[in-house]
């Protein structure tokens, strides 16, 4: 026991204010800390400490060996497969399991919880309440969470998501990516294809799936449900009350419905159809086009060529 120890041998016990020790196996306890061995185990208030198999504790921590074990207020990390607990965590390693407040982590596989977390690797576990995780693939649950990577697994009240394919539940949803697959109240997601279902959607992309109280969708092909419906696109299946369809072909049902469209076949209480060929059946129905087939009581219908039935007509052709 010293004020300052220089320690060297096979099995060293070392206890002191500054203490250098290099050998293979070290038990060390002191201020200030500079360890070298295969297998270190460390407290102090400062320690350096490289090896094989490092168990250290202390704030702070600066660790470099193939497997680390460490606890403390400022943790550096480096190795192959690292444990670690502290308020703020610097790792880098093949295999991480973290926990902190802080934890900022670079690894292939990481296992992260804490309030704040900032992750690269090609899996990652996340757990806290800010997160933002870039990879390949992803598992993330928090309050607020910014995804970066190929496949994404996400919950959480306020979600930034980017990546090939996207798996996402949350209140508030911010989704590109190639394939999303999104549950949520309010949800804005671009890719191809989208599964949305939630309160409101914004939704573009070749196709789209989607349901909702309300619901903005432009793509390829639609297939949209809910009460409120805007939909652009070549071909849209649309169905509730009302709808305001906008494409080369449309499916619209629902009271009422707003269909601009060369080909519309709709359904409903009330239609408003303008294209080139029209199907039409509900009272009433206002329809314009080239060739309409309308069918109701009224009907209001211009066109080149109409075939209407109902008990009240209005034709012009």
């Amino acid at each position: 026991m010293g004020q300052v120890n220089y320690v060297m041998g096979h099995l060293n016990y070392v206890t002191g204010q500054v203490d250098y020790v290099m050998e293979p196996v070290n038990y060390v306890t002191g201020q200030v800390n500079y360890v070298t061995g295969q297998v270190n185990y460390v407290t102090g208030q400062v320690n350096y400490v490289t090896g094989q198999v490092n168990y250290v504790t202390g704030p702070p921590n600066y660790v470099m060996g193939q497997v680390n074990y460490v606890t403390g207020h400022l943790n550096y990390v480096m190795g192959q497969v690292n444990y670690v607990t502290g308020q703020v965590n610097y790792v880098t390693g093949q295999v991480n399991y973290v926990m902190g407040p802080g934890n900022y982590v670079t690894g292939q596989v990481n296992y992260v919880m804490g309030p704040g977390n900032y992750v690269t690797g090609q899996v990652n576990y996340v757990r806290g309440p800010l997160n933002y995780v870039m990879g390949q693939v992803n598992y993330v649950t928090g309050p607020v969470n910014y995804v970066t990577g190929p496949v994404n697994y996400v919950t959480g009240p306020l979600n930034y998501v980017m990546g090939p394919a996207n798996y996402v539940t949350g209140p508030l949803n911010y989704v590109t990516g190639q394939v999303n697959y999104v549950t949520g109240q309010v949800n804005y997601v671009t890719g191809p294809p989208n599964y949305v279902m939630g309160q409101v959607n914004y939704v573009t992309g070749p196709p789209n799936y989607v349901m909702g109280q309300v619901n903005y969708v432009m793509g390829q092909v639609n297939y949209v449900t809910g009460p409120v419906n805007y939909v652009t696109g070549p071909v849209n299946y649309v169905t509730g009350p009302p709808n305001y369809v906008m494409g080369p072909v449309n499916y619209v049902t629902g009271p009422p419905n707003y269909v601009t469209g060369p080909v519309n076949y709709v359904t409903g209480q009330v239609n408003y159809v303008t294209g080139s060929v029209n199907y039409v059946t509900g009272p009433p129905n206002y329809v314009t086009g080239q060739v309409n087939y309308v069918t109701g009581p009224p009907n209001y219908v211009m066109g080149q060529v109409n075939y209407v039935m109902g008990p009240v007509n209005y034709v012009t052709g």
